[in-house]
């Protein structure tokens, strides 16, 4: 795939009009990301988030490498504050995608990630009543929060707190 648009790029230094490039950084960046979650891969996960980034920032980014760029940065164990502030933006927008917009991705799966973004503190400020609220969501979106949700107590004058 670098070969590919390494090839874009001569092209277009030599004057050829090239409406790939974008696309090709955005199939780079994806088959990136899926290679990042496998063991052995040659390609880490910060390698992955900075493809998806680099896709991101290009005209015509597609729901897909928001999602694939929110979770990558939902996985990585550190973050700068500008990092997990753009992964918590994220995770709330791409809460509010449906199925048909990025198909064989589980919804529910990001509005948890959004909750753990609430309960951690993660690009916002701690707020386990926002947190409480994803997971219910999630939950209505087909992922079973069950066991994460009975970590939650219900304050005697409303809300709710995590049992940590």
């Amino acid at each position: 795939m670098d070969k590919a648009i390494e090839w874009d790029r001569l092209a277009q230094e030599a004057g050829a009009d090239s409406d790939t490039t974008d696309g090709l950084y955005r199939e780079r960046a994806l088959c990136a990301y899926e290679a990042s979650k496998k063991g052995g891969s040659t390609i880490s996960l910060d390698q992955a988030i900075d493809y998806l980034k680099d896709a991101y920032t290009r005209p015509g980014k597609t729901p897909e490498i928001e999602v694939f760029l929110a979770m990558a940065l939902h996985r990585a164990d550190t973050l700068s504050a500008d990092d997990a502030q753009l992964c918590f933006n994220l995770l709330k927008h791409c809460s509010n995608f449906s199925e048909e917009d990025v198909p064989d991705i589980n919804i529910g799966a990001l509005e948890a990630a959004l909750g753990t973004c609430y309960l951690r503190g993660k690009g916002c400020t701690a707020d386990d009543n926002a947190a409480y609220e994803c997971f219910v969501r999630a939950g209505e979106k087909g992922l079973d929060c069950s066991d994460m949700l009975r970590n939650f107590k219900k304050k005697l004058f409303g809300g709710y707190v995590f049992k940590r």
